[in-house]
Parts: C-alpha cells; sequence; structure tokens
C-alpha cells in the first residue's frame, strides 16, 4: 500500500498515478475501472490494472480519496473541491492510495478484483474516520 497525503492544504492533486507508474516503469495492462463503497460514503471509483516490469507482475489499484468518497480522476476532485468551497468555505482535503499486490504474469485479475476491493473499502473507512473526517 502506497499513501501520498496532500503536501500542503491548497494543493491539488497532481496525477500521481503517472509519476508512479514512470517510476516503476510499469507496461500496464488490462486497464478498468471498478467501485466500491465503504461505510457512510458515497460510490469510490478506482482504476485497477495489471502492472508489469522487470522485476515482477502486480494487480493494481489507485484511486483519490476524501472526506464523502473517491475517484482516480483529479478532475472529479476538482468538483467536489469546488462544491465544498461554495457550501462550506474550505478545500476538500485527499489522500492518493494505490494497493498492490504480486500475481502470476498474464494470470487473470478477477481474482485480485474482490480481494482488492475489499482491502479499498476499509482504507476508505480508516482514511474518512481518521485523517479525512
Amino acid at each position: 500500500m502506497l499513501l501520498r497525503p496532500q503536501p500542503w492544504h491548497n494543493n491539488q492533486p497532481e496525477v500521481e498515478w503517472i509519476d508512479l507508474t514512470g517510476s516503476q516503469n510499469w507496461q500496464v495492462e488490462a486497464l478498468q475501472d471498478i467501485q466500491f463503497t465503504a461505510a457512510d460514503s458515497s460510490p469510490v471509483e478506482a482504476r485497477f490494472f495489471r502492472g508489469r516490469n522487470d522485476r515482477g507482475t502486480f494487480a493494481v489499484l489507485q484511486w483519490y480519496a476524501w472526506s464523502k468518497g473517491g475517484h482516480y480522476s483529479p478532475n472529479r476532485w476538482f468538483i467536489a473541491d469546488q462544491v465544498e468551497q461554495w457550501r462550506d468555505r474550505q478545500r476538500l482535503p485527499w489522500v492518493a492510495v494505490c494497493l498492490l499486490t504480486s500475481m502470476e504474469p498474464l494470470s487473470s485479475l478477477k481474482p485480485y478484483e474482490a480481494a482488492l476491493g475489499d482491502l479499498a473499502s476499509q482504507i476508505q473507512a480508516s482514511l474518512q474516520t481518521g485523517p479525512l473526517a
């Protein structure tokens, strides 16, 4: 699990996924969107894929978490942040989350989807009741 918190209260997400994919030298395969929910949360839409490099193959799940949901796209955070500013006159904090687990090369992602989705909903719930509350 990799977490990247918001560095400063007015920083926006910067598409950390591109940086991570580049630094890991991943070849991204079987890219798809999956949804999960945490307790008392709107659905979270995450990016799910197989990442391959010289060191191995990984099932990867990525999203930006915020207090009432999350999404992998910084644009969705921007819209939620604008609503928060108009309604409550404050910024919407975020945490970039990336889960990865080793897998056999070219095996199906299906068995990992449920396991990572369950773990992701627990992480989202913890973030919502802790740092993002």
